[in-house]
């Protein structure tokens, strides 16, 4: 049944991610995740077994005693089914990188590395310079040998030292000349305003900070953000770009000013892997070359182990955004795999049973034969054992009547 649900879920969160739909119907839609996720939460707390609670996490390690001896018994494990456990266990984050070009290409150099899941390993293989959302596209075309799936994201974060006209470039999926006036370098949304007019041409949308002088530009699919041919009406003052990391909450390596002479840069996505068991990053190569410097999209090629990272889970999702539901559809496929796998082991444990309850039947059986062989008449063999022994009477009754009948005989003779 909470198959049931997390599919119906996944319906919902298509229909949310599409733009036919308006924020009142996607609000809606959310009431009724609300709704399905409290039922599997219900599911969680009241399935019980006697009274043994089942899926709620604490059945761990119970143990049935299969045969006679000590020892002879089969464990099993039923994780929980609570919202809050529905969703990607193990994650690891690759490194953004944020640098001046001169030709259009991202600085990372990168074309391949394996990934080691609990399903087997694969290596993920991709062209020089490659966008976090072709890296996560190859990443996700192994899956299935793996077992480790991805996702991309670009943030960036602009600021503006002053006040004045600032125009550029803008790359994403498409590209488009973003001009704006700012009044006040404290107040960025005239700039905000100019990116997200282009948004569908660029796929690069934007938003304020904490503060109005903090400027956060996305691309949701993972694309490199590039800001070309960037002019400043003011002279010596900046506009600076740092990179972010995958929630955009935290600032992440150098800020860079694309201005004057280096008046060209690119930021690069992050690639977000996740599995619902351990997994390994590892064997970076540029061609058939380790890399060993910050080329590569893990800055080293030491390898990355997945992490209990803070992963969006079943009770986290939000439908209410394009941008939420879109999240949605991942977390919950990863919800998917968890319940499916449970239902796996599960079923792999009752046919386990299934067939220890065979050989215990056999066993039983070959020991009744056993204990009939040693404490039961063998009617067989006891009715050959009277048959000779009447044959042996009779025989010798025969024999007797002969040598009887002998000195009579010879009497008989003498007379004549």
């Amino acid at each position: 049944e909470v198959t049931n649900i997390l599919q119906r879920m996944r319906e919902l969160a298509v229909q949310s991610a599409s733009d036919t739909h308006s924020a009142v119907d996607r609000s809606s839609l959310q009431h009724e995740v609300h709704q399905l996720r409290e039922e599997i939460d219900a599911i969680a707390t009241h399935t019980k077994w006697g009274d043994l609670q089942l899926l709620d996490g604490s059945f761990q390690n119970k143990s049935f005693q299969v045969g006679a001896s000590a020892n002879e018994n089969v464990s099993l494990t039923v994780d929980s089914i609570h919202p809050s456990n529905l969703g990607p266990r193990q994650g690891a984050d690759s490194t953004p990188q944020v640098g001046r070009v001169s030709n259009n290409n991202s600085p990372l150099i990168a074309t391949d590395f394996d990934i080691v899941g609990f399903q087997g390993s694969a290596e993920a293989s991709f062209s020089a310079g490659a966008s976090a959302e072709k890296v996560a596209a190859a990443v996700n075309k192994v899956t299935s040998r793996t077992g480790v799936s991805a996702t991309a994201v670009t943030h960036a974060q602009v600021t503006i030292a002053a006040a004045g006209y600032v125009g550029f470039t803008l790359h994403g999926s498409g590209s488009k000349e973003i001009e704006a006036d700012i009044a006040s370098a404290n107040d960025l949304e005239p700039l905000m305003d100019a990116i997200n007019a282009e948004s569908k041409t660029t796929g690069v949308t934007a938003q304020l900070g904490a503060t109005a002088d903090l400027l956060i530009v996305s691309s949701t699919s993972g694309a490199d953000i590039k800001f070309e041919n960037v002019v400043h009406g003011i002279a010596n003052t900046n506009l600076s770009v740092q990179a972010m990391d995958f929630d955009y909450s935290n600032t992440v390596g150098a800020t860079l000013n694309p201005n004057g002479a280096n008046n060209d840069l690119i930021v690069s996505g992050i690639v977000r892997f996740s599995s619902i068991h351990s997994f390994k990053i590892e064997d970076q190569e540029a061609g058939t070359n380790d890399l060993a410097n910050t080329t590569g999209y893990f800055g080293n090629n030491a390898g990355v182990n997945s992490t209990s990272i803070d992963q969006p889970d079943i009770e986290t999702i939000d439908l209410k955004t394009q941008v939420g539901a879109r999240k949605a559809l991942s977390v919950i496929d990863s919800a998917i795999n968890i319940i499916s796998e449970n239902r796996s082991e599960l079923g792999a444990v009752s046919n386990r049973l299934e067939s220890t309850i065979r050989n215990l039947t056999n066993q039983v059986v070959e020991t009744n034969a056993s204990r009939s062989r040693i404490v039961d008449t063998n009617f067989a063999e006891e009715m050959s054992e009277l048959a000779r022994a009447k044959i042996l009477r009779q025989v010798g009754t025969a024999v007797l009547a002969q040598a009887n009948a002998s000195p009579k005989s010879f009497l008989q003779l003498l007379l004549k």
